[in-house]
Order: structure tokens, then sequence, then C-alpha cells
């Protein structure tokens, strides 16, 4: 496992196809969870 740029991790979620719905960020800038779904 690595760290990723949110750019790379957007990108990654687009070729996949899925559009990112919503995304969160702690406090700290540290960790993010993003909620994808798939294209039609």
């Amino acid at each position: 496992m690595r760290r990723r740029t949110q750019q790379e991790m957007d990108e990654l979620v687009r070729l996949t196809g899925f559009e990112k719905v919503e995304q969160r960020i702690d406090e700290w800038g540290i960790f993010t969870v993003s909620l994808a779904r798939r294209t039609a």
C-alpha cells in the first residue's frame, strides 16, 4: 500500500466506471474516505 494523491484516486475511480459522490476528510487532513457510485 502506498500514499496516492486525491487526483490519482479520482482518476482511478473514473477509469473503473465510477463517479465520486462524496468525500470526507479527517480534521487533520490525513485520512480521506470517498463514496463512489457506478455509472451506467
